[in-house]
């Protein structure tokens, strides 16, 4: 499970809500996001909030299958290396 944290910042003539949270923390995968809100203005629309949020949902799981496909590619292409050398070494002895 991941780690959120929310913070007040000040910057410049601001103030602003710093939200951050990681998914997937371990050593191998992990991704972190923040996201900054300027409270001194009107709070950002709900749509916009949930955009944002299934933008990142969005982009996480297409890391997700991408790592999770090489796996599968590697083991194939092993495969087929694999089999062409038992082959050639097979034919060789028949000769």
């Amino acid at each position: 499970m991941g780690v959120s944290i929310t913070r007040s910042l000040a910057i410049r003539d601001t103030k602003n809500r710093c939200s951050t949270w990681t998914s997937f923390p371990s050593k191998i995968i992990g991704s972190f996001a923040a996201f900054f809100q300027d409270i001194t203005k009107p709070a950002l629309h709900k749509e916009a909030m949930i955009e944002k949020a299934q933008e990142v949902i969005k982009k996480n799981l297409q890391t997700v299958q991408q790592i999770a496909s090489m796996p599968g590619e590697n083991a194939v292409e092993s495969e087929v290396i694999l089999n062409s050398i038992i082959q050639s070494v097979t034919t060789q002895e028949v000769v």
